[in-house]
């Protein structure tokens, strides 16, 4: 990915981010979508599953309801209040820190040991979803 397509994007998907927590958050209950499309076809949650209602619990301060919902919302809801601010440090200094940053993990994500240990991680956390929504 170039410098200006990692810019771009990450610009991007803050925006629509913090839109879909903002829709949401404005329609509670009901949700912006009845459902993921893993779910509907598969009759089972996706590792993502809970994830937005995560960072809605998580920004009303109930860390305990996120994290039953999906714990994968915590790290996502960083990622969503930290991102901003380094995209704005990058473009005011005229820095590629950031992007620097994505390479590295492009770079660590490569290696098989790295890569499993994080396909376990999504795998754990897929479980979770599955023992909460069983449960």
């Amino acid at each position: 990915m170039t410098r200006r397509g990692f810019y771009t994007l990450g610009v991007a998907g803050c925006a629509a981010g913090w839109a879909w927590v903002a829709l949401a958050m404005h329609f509670p209950g009901q949700g912006v979508w009845s459902g993921c499309l893993w779910k509907e076809v598969l009759h089972v949650p996706c590792p993502a599953c809970g994830v937005t209602r995560a960072i809605v619990s998580l920004l009303q301060g109930n860390v305990a309801d996120a994290l039953r919902l999906n714990p994968l919302g915590l790290p996502l809801a960083a990622l969503l209040v930290l991102l901003p601010f380094a995209l704005v440090a990058d473009g005011v200094r005229r820095r590629d820190g950031l992007y620097r940053l994505f390479l590295q993990v492009d770079g660590a994500l490569r290696r098989r040991r790295v890569f499993v240990s994080f396909v376990v991680l999504v795998l754990a956390n897929w479980a979770w979803v599955l023992v909460q929504y069983f449960s």
